[in-house]
C-alpha cells in the first residue's frame, strides 16, 4: 500500500519545509474532530501526522521522493492514478495506491511513521479528556464557590432587614 503524502497535505512535490508545515496545520484543522461533528476523523489525522513526519525529514523526503518517482513512472499510463485501491479502511480514499514501497528502509520509516502517528493520535486524544475533565472540575468548583457567596450575601441581606425591622 503506498500512501500518496503530497495528496494527503495537498501540497506539490516541491513544497518548501515551511509550506509542509503550513499544509499540515491547515489540514489537522480541517480534519479536527471539533470541526466535524459525529465524523471519524481519526484515519485522516493519522495520515496528516503520518505525512508531516515523513516530509520534514529530509532523509525520509529524500527516500520517499525517489520511490514516489517509481511510483508515478510505474503507473503513469495506468488508471491506478485515477482509481484508488478499494481495500478495507481506504475504500475511495484517492490517498492510498497499490503500489508497494521498494526500499526496506523507507518502509520500516513509513511504518514508523503509522505507528508514531496513531500513538500521537491517542495521546493527544488522552490530553484532550483530561483537559475535559479538569475544565469541567474547576467551572463546578468556580460555581460551587460562587453559589455559596450567593447564599451568604442572600442570608446577610436576610439579617440585615430583620434586624432593621425589629428596631422600628
Amino acid at each position: 500500500m503506498f500512501k500518496n503524502y503530497y495528496s494527503i497535505l495537498n501540497i506539490q512535490e516541491s513544497a518548501s519545509i515551511l509550506e509542509i508545515k503550513s499544509a499540515f496545520k491547515k489540514q489537522a484543522v480541517l480534519w479536527h474532530p471539533d470541526k466535524n461533528p459525529g465524523k471519524d476523523t481519526t484515519k485522516q489525522m493519522q495520515d496528516i501526522i503520518e505525512a508531516k513526519l515523513i516530509l520534514l525529514d529530509q532523509d525520509a523526503r529524500t527516500k520517499y521522493d525517489y520511490e514516489y518517482q517509481i511510483f508515478k513512472r510505474q503507473f503513469q499510463h495506468s488508471t491506478i492514478l485515477k482509481t484508488p485501491s478499494d481495500t478495507q479502511n481506504t475504500a475511495n480514499n484517492k490517498n492510498y495506491y497499490e503500489h508497494n514501497v521498494q526500499d526496506d528502509i523507507l518502509k520500516r520509516w513509513m511504518d514508523n511513521a503509522q505507528r508514531q502517528a496513531e500513538s500521537l493520535l491517542k495521546q493527544t486524544i488522552e490530553d484532550f479528556k483530561g483537559m475535559v475533565m479538569a475544565g469541567g472540575q474547576a467551572g463546578l468548583k468556580a460555581a460551587g464557590n460562587q453559589f455559596a457567596v450567593q447564599i451568604s450575601i442572600a442570608i446577610i441581606g436576610i439579617l440585615i432587614m430583620v434586624i432593621s425591622r425589629s428596631c422600628n
